[in-house]
């Protein structure tokens, strides 16, 4: 396998002895300092290159070894070599406490464009999880949730979802910076050569067609609105009007239940009953409450707009209230008929909002994450011979005439391209890189001259 790059040799400037993969992998990889034309100390036709060569690693600290570095080669590699792409992690409780027992894990890897991959496994005893060897493009969302399967009684599984996942952050090895390759010097920079003037006319020509299309606007006005909102429904009865409404903030989340948060918060409104007591909940009473079959009743309670038990109120999360209102006259309790003569309490929750941003919701036992896959394959775009009626009329001076990372040959070594030339009549080089299968570097370059 070799890669293949054909330039323009006029305008594309190939210096004799710049870095090249030969030199890099042998040489400058290896080296710290600062090497100037490395491809000097590999060119067979200097008879001096081993003996400069020897001589610049001298220079280079080449010849001093630390010993205690030596000994430290028997340790893991801390990047090791991956099979494909790579996510690792960890799931933790709650609390920031390692886990003691293995999870299961499912991540859904979801293309912006495709369809979704979905890969399995399990965590090790105290969390740490990582797979290997995936294959994806671009750029891709991911979801990874974790879970504990335990057994009940009946032999049915369940998932228990108590336990945080985190993903950990891709850390990459900077790479060595390039060595700057001057300019030619001498006779080699061309500026005022004939070729290079007629490329520069054509480009300069090619820009004036460009921005004589373009339109200068004068001052222009953007307004914008705010997208239209879901309408809420949960508050429809009393046309989102309450009495006496209370919005519940963060410094509330500390109350065990709702009954708990509502006494002495709201004028005219009672709690009777011991807040704590599943069993016979307390009752929120209003104007003294209304005597019924069972003796005196209290207000009836609504969990977004739908009448529910008191228990399940008893039961709600604080932290999941966004906001009560309450309903204390008759002629505004009316509209619920019967069950409003005690009054109302219209307990909104933040589940229930249809406008509620989820994105800001933390789920445990999941995460997501977002990642770069392999570059999608993209062909070398070549203008074709006969253009688009459409098409703005240019002449064709490309600098890179054709490009192939990836030219495959036979089992005799030869391969076969095939590309179009400029219109021009450059000096075209056509230059080869590549590894064997044993790592050793291969490079050659070969020049020819386009005529008439």
């Amino acid at each position: 396998n070799f890669s293949v790059a054909v330039t323009d040799a006029f305008q594309v400037m190939h210096l004799e002895n710049t870095e090249a993969i030969t030199s890099y992998l042998n040489l400058v990889s290896e080296l710290k300092g600062q090497i100037e034309s490395p491809g000097y100390y590999f060119n067979e036709e200097n008879p001096n290159a081993a003996v400069y060569l020897d001589n610049l690693m001298l220079t280079q600290g080449w010849r001093r070894f630390n010993w205690e570095n030596l000994a430290k080669m028997n340790e893991a590699p801390q990047y090791r070599v991956e099979p494909g792409l790579t996510i690792s992690g960890r799931v933790f409780r709650t609390n920031d406490q390692p886990v003691d027992e293995v999870q299961q894990l499912t991540m859904l890897v979801k293309h912006f464009y495709g369809g979704p991959i979905v890969y399995e496994g399990e965590t090790d005893s105290l969390g740490y999880f990582t797979f290997l060897g995936m294959d994806y493009q671009d750029t891709v969302g991911i979801f990874l949730q974790a879970h504990v399967e335990r057994e009940r009684r009946s032999g049915k599984k369940r998932e228990v979802k108590r336990n945080d996942v985190e993903i950990f952050k891709k850390e990459i090895p900077e790479p060595r910076m390039a060595n700057i390759i001057g300019l030619p010097e001498g006779d080699q920079y061309r500026d005022f050569d004939d070729y290079i003037v007629t490329v520069k006319e054509a480009r300069d020509l090619m820009e004036q067609f460009r921005m004589g299309r373009d339109l200068e606007l004068g001052e222009v006005t953007v307004r914008g609105r705010r997208s239209q909102m879901i309408p809420d429904n949960r508050a429809i009865q009393y046309n989102n009007n309450p009495e006496l409404s209370m919005v519940v903030t963060e410094e509330y989340y500390s109350f065990q239940n709702v009954y708990q948060l509502i006494r002495g918060r709201f004028p005219g409104v009672n709690v009777a009953g011991n807040t704590f007591d599943f069993v016979n909940p307390p009752v929120i009473l209003m104007r003294g409450g209304q005597i019924g079959g069972r003796g005196l009743q209290g207000a009836r309670i609504f969990i977004d707009g739908m009448p529910v038990d008191p228990m399940w109120a008893m039961n709600l999360p604080v932290a999941e209230i966004e906001r009560i209102d309450i309903l204390r006259s008759l002629n505004r309790s009316a509209v619920f008929g019967s069950e409003g003569a005690g009054g109302v309490v219209n307990i909104l929750t933040k589940g229930g909002n249809p406008n509620r941003d989820w994105s800001e919701v933390d789920v445990l036992g999941n995460a997501t994450a977002v990642s770069q896959g392999y570059v999608p394959i993209r062909e070398f775009y070549t203008p074709p011979e006969v253009p688009d009626i459409n098409s703005p009329f240019a002449l064709d001076f490309r600098s890179t005439i054709y490009w192939q990372p990836m030219l495959q040959t036979d089992p005799r070594g030869k391969a076969f391209i095939e590309f179009r030339l400029t219109e021009g009549n450059p000096d075209v080089r056509v230059s080869l890189e590549g590894i064997s299968n044993k790592g050793e570097p291969v490079q050659a370059h070969y020049t020819f001259k386009v005529s008439d």
